[in-house]
């Protein structure tokens, strides 16, 4: 397998690699030998506990590494099922990405057993706060928001350099997750499967490119997925476009004849958005009844 590629960003890290990864070897019971190209004590360090999830024995770092070692058997690359997928169909066991949750609470060794305690406390959101680009401008106010329907609010700092098990931990307690589209929203994966729900904000000229990131995912993990397509008039955009340009106005048609790059410097690299507090709230409340709902399932 390999550290290298876009593995240094959250989405490509367990798109690429380590669902891949579980894919190929969880079957063998750790019992498999990790041979690494691009390897660095900074992806050993960060994913250490991945990494031993899913091998007994130290990794073989192959370009530096200049001993022969020998094996009755190789698996060279890794399976790859789609985005953030796992057809069970083609698992050994018939294994889910539920499974490959679980294979995460293992390796974090979280304790659950405050999360058991469901019907004597309020719902929880965890709102994820980015920085630089897709950033919620008014994103006070909607914490400000949140507790008035009815949730226990926190705001989820990325790229802040804590150990993925802490993010985990924080995440894992949460009952909705909510945040504009990015990598950090590969977190659903920490969800508790049938008692969370992811609710992805999709900036303009994003909505498919979101929707084909996790609401797949978001199924096979038993979370329910909302996804809060944003209007003209919450989007930084309009500071740089008149109202009536093809870009603010109609995305699909602006991005027709443009490549990625387009797409990346204009509606992802571009953009921010200020959510509308009274559309944006429907649709927390939508989401709070379905938490009380969870909350008091057995």
């Amino acid at each position: 397998m390999t550290a290298g590629g876009y593995t240094g960003n959250l989405f490509h890290t367990f798109n690429d690699a380590f669902l891949p990864a579980w894919l190929t070897v969880q079957h063998l019971r750790r019992r498999v030998v990790l041979a690494v190209l691009a390897y660095s004590p900074w992806w050993a360090g960060t994913f250490r506990e991945l990494v031993l999830g899913l091998s007994d024995h130290h990794v073989i770092d192959l370009l530096q590494d200049k001993r022969t070692h020998c094996f009755p058997g190789a698996i060279v690359g890794s399976r790859f099922h789609g985005v953030l997928a796992v057809d069970p169909a083609r698992t050994k066991d018939n294994r889910t990405l539920v499974d490959f949750h679980d294979f995460l609470l293992d390796a974090y060794t979280i304790n659950t057993t405050t999360n058991t305690s469901y019907s004597s406390r309020r719902p929880r959101l965890g709102i994820v706060s980015r920085k630089g680009t897709r950033v919620i401008e008014n994103e006070a106010a909607v914490a400000e928001l949140a507790p008035s329907v009815g949730f226990d609010v926190s705001i989820l700092e990325t790229a802040n350099g804590a150990p993925l098990s802490s993010e985990y931990a924080a995440v894992s307690a949460v009952d909705v997750l909510a945040g504009v589209h990015g990598a950090d929203l590969t977190k659903l994966l920490f969800l508790r499967p049938g008692r969370a729900a992811l609710l992805q904000v999709a900036p303009l000229g994003v909505p498919l490119i979101a929707r084909s990131c996790y609401a797949a995912a978001c199924g096979m993990m038993e979370v329910d997925y909302e996804q809060y397509d944003t209007v003209p008039s919450e989007s930084s955009l309009l500071r740089l476009y008149a109202a009536d340009s093809v870009v603010v106005a109609d995305p699909e048609k602006a991005k027709q004849g443009h490549g990625w790059e387009f797409v990346h410097d204009v509606y992802l690299g571009g953009q921010n958005v200020s959510l509308d507090l009274d559309r944006f709230g429907e649709t927390l409340r939508k989401l709070h009844s379905r938490a009380l709902l969870r909350l008091v399932a057995p």
